[in-house]
């Protein structure tokens, strides 16, 4: 079909989806997601498995907050695959006009912060979305932790299986230490 064709704001809708799909942004979003989500799902079918044991759950989240936690310091590897292949070279505060907030009389703007487009995607996209989920693979690993404790306290037969207990209560000891420092 003729893009001629179509009505003007049809069309001004696919240019705006458009030039929102070729963003620097969408290019770093779609690059992390896929990033994340391939080590999420490699994870998830290990864990879907019947014959899994509840130390090798606690584990598998082990590794997957570790991940998360080195992707947090990594965010310049996936800049330059991103710029590698995005149509848009530069971030959106360069290409749009600055927003200037009115103020009143008595206020100044000595105190707000000027950021570029850089650090403001990378702050408050990039980063709050690892600690989203990091905060959520916490939560799960420490409920998986505390049933794996449970299930070896009530299966200790001997004093192998009670010094292999007392080493996961301290080890969970020192992670509940670690989360709420």
């Amino acid at each position: 079909m003729n893009a001629t064709t179509e009505n003007n704001m049809t069309r001004n809708e696919s240019q705006g989806l458009l030039n929102k799909l070729q963003s620097l942004e969408t290019c770093f979003m779609c690059i992390l997601w896929g990033f994340l989500l391939n080590r999420l799902n490699v994870v998830s079918e290990k864990l879907q498995k019947v014959e899994i044991d509840c130390g090798l759950v606690v584990e598998l989240y082990d590794s997957l907050i570790q991940l998360i936690t080195n992707t947090r310091e990594n965010f310049d590897e996936f800049e330059k695959k991103e710029i590698e292949k995005s149509v848009t070279k530069e971030y959106k505060d360069l290409k749009t006009r600055k927003k200037i907030k009115s103020i009143f009389y008595d206020e100044t703007r000595h105190n707000d912060l000027i950021t570029s487009g850089r650090e403001k995607f990378k702050i408050d996209t990039f980063l709050v979305i690892l600690d989203h989920l990091l905060n959520e693979l916490n939560k799960r690993r420490a409920a998986y932790q505390n049933f794996f404790f449970h299930l070896l306290l009530l299966s200790c037969s001997n004093v192998y299986h009670m010094m292999i207990l007392l080493k996961e209560l301290h080890n969970l000891m020192k992670y509940t230490m670690m989360i709420w420092i």
